[in-house]
């Protein structure tokens, strides 16, 4: 292998070569978007979203509960008793 500015001269080594390089780009590339993306902190924002769903549903099922009583003590007619 005999380098020429830097280059290999033999087609199929300087083809690997660049492929090589772009490889390289495109890995340092994606490591860099992990690293520092604004979703780093996934284990946190998921943390949050199971807390807003807990509290979303925990709401959820008291009005449910509370719809339900309502209901049962209502008369057969399902008027509600005037208090």
């Amino acid at each position: 292998m005999t380098l020429l500015n830097g280059l290999p001269s033999n087609p199929e080594q300087l083809a690997w070569a660049i492929k090589h390089q772009r490889d390289r780009i495109r890995l340092a590339a994606g490591l860099a978007q992990i690293s520092r993306h604004p979703d780093a902190h996934l284990y946190k924002d998921a943390q949050a979203l199971q807390q807003t769903w807990a509290r979303s549903h925990g709401r959820e099922r008291r009005l449910l509960a509370n719809a339900v009583a309502q209901l049962r003590q209502a008369p057969m007619g399902g008027k509600p008793q005037a208090s």
